[in-house]
């Protein structure tokens, strides 16, 4: 095999350069070293076969295949999830947080003790930058021990986004979303989930855990005096009102200047 067709089959798998500018493959250019490197990230013993997390329910079509950027973002999750250690996962705990998470969110400071809240209820959680091109939003797994793992890229930057992708990996948690599956991965997560199965089970425990279904939203074109009604009478931060005033709309930059940031607040991996 000539040196151009083992750095294409490299490239085929993971991102090589983007993988090196991370510090996740080491900075060379030896063929032998960085094959070695790309299977042992992977965790696969030849470079023709497909990780064990590959196999796994996708938001957007569970037939296509992980593009190298999903899978590499994917294997760097588990295995910074996997040297994490929090206590025995406790399933009714894990429900009960989930259903006053969003009322212990103050404000955007108070996002940096999410990790500590599902930590105590047996639930790593592990924020990853996403990789170019990748879309993804977050994932859940079943780590070896029987704790859920879930990874948030917070793709987007905005903290009622980076909360409702949190509460939707939590949703197929408490759904029983993983006794089938290896991975769930949710790309594009607000808008792809079709009408009905575990997407959209997920996306509407998430959004009732946030704010029920049935509250009356603003008519017309909602003003940040009527968010901040809404967001005081149920006790949630104007954030999570207004995400659900522009999934109502369809419109994603109805008062987005009020969306406060998430990654100065959070510890995020590399």
């Amino acid at each position: 095999m000539t040196d151009v067709t083992r750095r294409a089959r490299l490239r085929s798998r993971v991102p090589v350069a983007e993988l090196r500018q991370r510090g996740w493959l080491p900075d060379t250019n030896d063929l032998d070293v960085l094959e070695a490197a790309v299977k042992e990230f992977l965790g696969i013993s030849d470079l023709g076969t497909e990780p064990q997390f590959a196999v796994a329910e996708r938001r957007s079509n569970a037939t296509v295949s992980f593009s190298p950027q999903q899978a590499a973002w994917l294997a760097r999750f588990r295995r910074v999830a996997e040297v994490r250690t929090v206590p025995a996962f406790d399933a009714s705990a894990t429900r009960a947080l989930a259903e006053d998470l969003v009322h212990r969110i103050h404000d955007p400071t108070d996002l940096g003790q999410i990790e500590g809240w599902l930590a105590e209820v047996g639930v790593v959680v592990v924020t990853l930058l996403p990789l170019k091109s990748s879309k993804l939003d977050g994932a859940v797994t079943m780590l070896d021990n029987a704790r859920p793992a879930i990874g948030l890229t917070s793709r987007g930057d905005r903290m009622d986004g980076y909360v409702f992708t949190l509460l939707h990996e939590l949703a197929h948690v408490s759904l029983g979303h993983l006794e089938t599956v290896t991975v769930r991965a949710d790309e594009d997560i607000v808008t792809a989930a079709g009408p009905d199965g575990p997407e959209a089970e997920a996306n509407q425990q998430a959004a009732e855990w946030i704010l029920p279904e049935g509250v009356p939203l603003p008519s017309g074109r909602p003003s940040m005096s009527a968010a901040l009604q809404i967001a005081a009478r149920y006790r949630i931060h104007a954030s999570f009102v207004i995400g659900r005033i522009q999934r109502a709309h369809q419109d994603w930059g109805l008062l987005r200047r009020s969306l406060p940031r998430v990654r100065p607040y959070i510890s995020v991996e590399n």
